[in-house]
């Protein structure tokens, strides 16, 4: 996916350009997003809403203690998708 297909349905202050390495999402409400392939390499998801978030491939190496309980799709390892 492209930074204009990650979908992120149920915030106002989250748009796809946000969507980055090390951005500050701590606190988001990403219910039900689709970050499939996003980098969020470095990203501070700290206490932010992944309940139903497709994170698919997604990039997500440093991101720190997270809770993905909630979250679909997760990668059974964190990848690194600059070195594929």
């Amino acid at each position: 996916m492209t930074q204009d297909e990650f979908s992120i349905p149920n915030s106002e202050t989250v748009s796809p350009t946000d969507i980055h390495s090390n951005t500050d999402l701590s606190g988001a409400d990403l219910t039900d997003a689709d970050l499939s392939y996003a980098n969020l390499s470095g990203a501070d998801l700290s206490d932010a809403d992944l309940t139903d978030t497709t994170l698919s491939n997604a990039n997500l190496l440093g991101v720190g203690e997270v809770d993905f309980s909630d979250a679909t799709e997760v990668p059974g390892e964190f990848i690194d998708l600059e070195q594929r």
